[in-house]
């Protein structure tokens, strides 16, 4: 028997209702499985948490630790920063004010031993006494620390970005990527190959970008984080090849470095050509003269060995500002070249 065409259209509707649900509900699935991933990445190279830890907890629970690791970060002042004096001298204020008000006294011995555990429970007055030397020790460390700071100003080379390649306005506003892909293009008048990379936006918006270098200049750490979950979950079980693998490889030795890996093999040989710091995205770059990019997180040690990270500091860090950060990748470059010193039982002052 026929249904009648009423009922067909009421059917027609809720089919195509029901879908629509389904479309939404997983999207929803994807975007919260995506959203997920890159939380777990960024926890990752924090150093905090490993991916067993991390793949027992629910996404609220992830969501929860992602938080208190930004805000942690938020509230880092890293020492010998103007923060860091700021706070410095206001403690240094207040105790002084302190021992003008009260003279400081070491606490009677005997009194302590009768009083037992109350000992344990209230403040002795001799406590303020080394709580001042502390402070006053960390002061003259801080005065130490300026001056290597003068010192390490002779490995710093500053060279403004008059060109404007790095648009801080574009990278305040967050829009999260979702999807990319790479195309060859005839561009020139020999009709030479050209490889340019698409980037898509969750605002639907979408970017060619011809170089991974032009990327580092242009997104921020989260971005590279996020292209770096969607390369790699690509080519999860299968191999890159052509363009994609000069991609795939450029992101994997950022993010996964491997001693084994022949890039890291014959150091002795390379000649250096230039060494950048990009801070919009917390990467810096060693350029060699045979035309190859070596992009680096500045919190993550890599398999450099010590002539290559002395040649480094001589060929001095290009950055853009004599800002702190530009600072602490110098000192942690230093920092290295020290441990090999340390190692061998020789010596350098920094």
């Amino acid at each position: 028997m026929k249904e009648p065409s009423y009922l067909q259209s009421i059917l027609k509707i809720g089919r195509s209702s029901w879908l629509k649900k389904e479309q939404l509900q997983s999207g929803i699935n994807l975007q919260q499985n995506l959203n997920r991933s890159l939380m777990m990445t960024y926890l990752k190279h924090t150093g905090r948490y490993k991916h067993a830890q991390l793949n027992k907890k629910t996404l609220k629970e992830i969501q929860v630790l992602y938080i208190k690791e930004q805000e942690r970060i938020a509230d880092f002042v890293p020492i010998g920063s103007e923060e860091d004096e700021r706070l410095i001298q206001k403690m240094n204020k207040k105790v002084a004010g302190e021992h003008e008000e009260k003279v400081l006294e070491e606490p009677d011995s005997t009194k302590v031993k009768q009083e037992g555990n109350k000992e344990s429970t209230r403040k002795r007055p001799g406590r303020r006494l080394k709580m001042k030397a502390i402070k006053k020790s960390r002061m003259q460390k801080t005065d130490s620390d300026l001056e290597k700071e003068e010192h390490l100003k002779t490995f710093l080379k500053i060279v403004p970005d008059e060109e404007g390649i790095i648009d801080y306005e574009v990278l305040e506003k967050k829009i999260p990527i979702t999807n990319w892909e790479s195309k060859f293009y005839h561009l020139d008048r020999h009709g030479a190959e050209c490889i340019y990379y698409r980037i898509f936006r969750s605002d639907e918006s979408s970017r060619w970008i011809k170089t991974f270098s032009e990327m580092v200049k242009m997104f921020d750490r989260l971005d590279l984080e996020e292209l770096y979950n969607l390369v790699m979950q690509r080519f999860k079980s299968t191999t890159p090849e052509g363009v994609n693998l000069v991609l795939w490889g450029d992101l994997r030795t950022m993010f996964d470095a491997n001693i084994e890996d022949e890039l890291w093999q014959n150091q002795e040989r390379w000649n250096l050509k230039s060494w950048n710091f990009y801070e919009n995205c917390g990467v810096h770059t060693l350029t060699l003269e045979d035309g190859t990019e070596i992009h680096m997180l500045v919190e993550i040690k890599y398999p450099l060995i010590k002539e290559t990270l002395e040649r480094m500091m001589s060929l001095k860090l290009i950055a853009e500002s004599a800002r702190e950060s530009a600072y602490n990748l110098l000192r942690f470059i230093q920092k290295q070249i020290d441990e090999y010193g340390s190692n061998d039982g020789s010596e350098k002052d920094l």
